[in-house]
């Protein structure tokens, strides 16, 4: 069984993935398993970044069961980070 290391902040290796993803998308509503897959990260670790970003005011989740869903929220990063481009 694989053990997931501690995550540091949310810009640190994996966990950036989620927020880049996000960003080339910023008005989508996004659920856990769109960050899922071969070259994502888990389930678990998804969680605990999207958990850390909305603690921090990065984004805003809203829980409805199956109908859950995660949206971009601070203004301030999508405006510079508009402004970057990454690719996936």
């Amino acid at each position: 069984m694989k053990r997931e290391t501690k995550m540091k902040h949310i810009f640190a290796d994996k966990a950036t993935l989620i927020l880049r993803k996000m960003i080339t998308q910023p008005h989508r509503r996004w659920v856990v398993r769109d960050f899922v897959g071969a070259h994502g990260v888990s389930i678990g670790r998804t969680h605990k970044v999207l958990e850390s970003m909305s603690r921090e005011g990065y984004v805003e989740r809203f829980r409805k069961g199956a109908g859950s869903y995660t949206i971009l929220t601070n203004q301030k990063i999508q405006n510079e980070l508009a402004m970057l481009s990454f690719e996936l």
